[in-house]
């Protein structure tokens, strides 16, 4: 049985910071306010998968263009073999293929990179948002992880107003497809059923 290989993410939490970890951040945070405390903070959504995008989209647009060349020089069905419309076709079923292969690897591994993504952001943030707002090593230690004294678990309304503020950041590509993917993963089945229902109203109710 044949198996399809890709790669699946998931965001590992590190471990609990200590007063002088909270102390060196605090110094740094305290000279530079708009430092990221997530040292991957450049691997975003749109970075990772580049290269995957690009091809996606010269796929598609290809695809389209060959398409519509094809429909318009040959306008009636062929009654023998043309090699006029092969020369067409094989860059439309290239571009398809390359298009295809793209979409592939962003439906596999688009989901779980966009919530390793996602989870990552949020507990960055609400770290630097704890590191910010709290005087000492205690109030952060509270602030942050709760009477649990479980690393970033705590629900208390400073991570509300952390995602009050993730909210106001603007809406961009990257932002977009992050927010689609990690809905995917966590409601796939939901997407699915969308999908099939949209479907079979396009298929036979609306054809």
């Amino acid at each position: 049985m044949a198996h399809i290989r890709y790669t699946r993410y998931e965001f590992h939490q590190p471990l609990d910071v200590t007063a002088n970890q909270f102390l060196h951040l605090k110094q740094n945070l305290s000279a530079n306010p708009g430092a990221s405390l997530d040292p991957n903070f450049q691997k975003t959504f749109t970075s990772h998968f580049k290269k995957t995008l690009r091809g996606l989209a010269a796929g598609v647009i290809c695809f389209v263009v060959f398409l519509i060349i094809f429909n318009l020089v040959f306008t009636t069905k062929a009654t023998q073999f043309e090699w006029q419309r092969t020369v067409v076709l094989v860059p439309t079923a290239i571009a398809a293929i390359i298009g295809g292969l793209a979409l592939g690897r962003i439906l596999l591994e688009g989901p779980s990179f966009a919530s390793y993504v996602t989870e990552r952001n949020d507990y960055f943030g609400r770290l630097k948002h704890a590191v910010l707002n709290s005087p000492d090593y205690p109030a952060f230690e509270k602030s942050f992880y709760g009477t649990g004294g479980k690393a970033g678990r705590n629900k208390l309304s400073f991570k509300q107003e952390w995602l009050q503020e993730s909210r106001q950041s603007p809406v961009t590509l990257n932002s977009f497809l992050t927010r689609l993917f990690r809905l995917i993963d966590l409601h796939y089945w939901k997407v699915f059923l969308v999908g099939a229902v949209i479907f079979v109203l396009v298929k036979y109710v609306f054809k």
